[in-house]
């Protein structure tokens, strides 16, 4: 089905691109859908990695400016 949706190359070790296409025909997905899921779970998972240590960074921020 053709999609407007942006399109990224990416070049894998073959040891690699043998793994995910077993990961992608298991789950009955083509390696490109795979390839988007595995992307927006680690993008997903990066923000609310940094978004908790923005959280700590000003936590400290604040409790730095209280003493001083």
């Amino acid at each position: 089905m053709p999609t407007n949706k942006p399109k990224v190359q990416i070049i894998l070790d073959e040891d690699i691109y043998i793994k995910l296409k077993e990961i992608a025909e298991k789950d009955k997905r083509s390696i490109s859908q795979m390839g988007g899921i595995i992307i927006e779970k680690y993008v997903e998972e990066y923000e609310a990695e940094h978004k908790r240590e923005e959280r700590k960074n000003s936590l400290g921020k604040s409790s730095d400016s209280r003493t001083g």
